[in-house]
């Protein structure tokens, strides 16, 4: 079983076993709950992706980038409220807003899942 031990996006690329690329990661995550989807991402492209699929990315580019976030997730904690509540916004943007609080739990519950999984 790999180190998991490292920047966010390199630990989240190792539990999923794919290249340190935040589409990749996010694509990983993005099949657990709801299935795997061959995504092409160029300029061109865009507007086929999914939106449940940029609402992914939108989430785990914020998870990284909180690397205090990113620890509570690890330890299998929820990220501040302050963040939950800036991530239902941003998920808010791709899917309803009824439906993003779920979202952002469902995603984040996947990635704390993962990360025990490697513990």
């Amino acid at each position: 079983m790999p180190s998991l031990a490292g920047p966010p996006l390199e630990v989240l690329a190792r539990a999923y076993d794919v290249p340190q690329d935040l589409s990749a990661v996010s694509a990983a995550i993005y099949e657990r709950p709801f299935g795997a989807k061959k995504i092409t991402l160029s300029i061109d492209t865009l507007g086929d992706v999914p939106r449940e699929w940029k609402a992914m990315a939108t989430l785990v580019g914020m998870l990284v980038l909180n690397s205090h976030a990113f620890a509570r997730v690890r330890g299998g904690g929820r990220p501040t409220k302050p963040l939950r509540k800036s991530m239902r916004k941003m998920a808010g943007a791709y899917v309803s807003s009824e439906q993003a609080e779920e979202f952002v739990d469902r995603v984040m519950s996947e990635v704390a899942s993962t990360l025990a999984e490697h513990r």
